[in-house]
């Protein structure tokens, strides 16, 4: 299944504050995300091979005086489902996407949490044939064949 999945990013990078009342009071700049240190992430599906499965767009971000960074990435993403037909006709897809730090260097320095966690519908496509029963989020072990175990952001929904 591929879906395009909204992200909003924050981390801290206090080697790029500076004091609003030095720069006419300016507090907020809008920069290019490919013009900073932004956290590297890959999406890990149930078929993963060691390619990242995730494209985004490059967003602009928000640099705030306290070096506080805000970027939200759109991204396009694949995702393994199983089926569950116990209960056929009304069958259900569980589907289940993994998310990690790339940056091998700061495994241990970057966390993903999860704000907000919501899937949006729209209720007048006349093609919709599935709705989300129950979507959830949490930090897990991840045992890839070959790898060694990795902290990941496990994101599930059901259909």
């Amino acid at each position: 299944m591929s879906l395009q999945v909204n992200y909003y990013m924050h981390w801290q990078d206090s080697s790029l504050a500076w004091d609003a009342s030095d720069w006419s009071n300016i507090t907020t700049l809008n920069i290019n995300n490919d013009e900073i240190w932004s956290p590297q992430f890959e999406n890990i599906n149930s078929d993963y091979e060691g390619q990242p499965s995730v494209s985004c767009l490059s967003p602009d971000c928000l640099l705030h005086e306290d070096g506080g960074i805000s970027c939200s990435p759109v991204c396009r993403i694949s995702a393994k489902c199983s089926s569950d037909y116990s209960r056929w006709p009304f069958n259900t897809l569980v589907c289940r996407m993994w998310f990690t730090n790339r940056d091998k260097e700061l495994v241990d320095e970057v966390n993903f949490l999860p704000v907000i966690t919501y899937l949006p519908s729209n209720r007048h496509l006349p093609t919709t044939k599935w709705c989300v029963t129950s979507i959830s989020s949490n930090k897990t072990q991840l045992s890839i064949p070959g790898a060694t175990s990795r902290t990941v952001e496990e994101l599930e929904f059901n259909l």
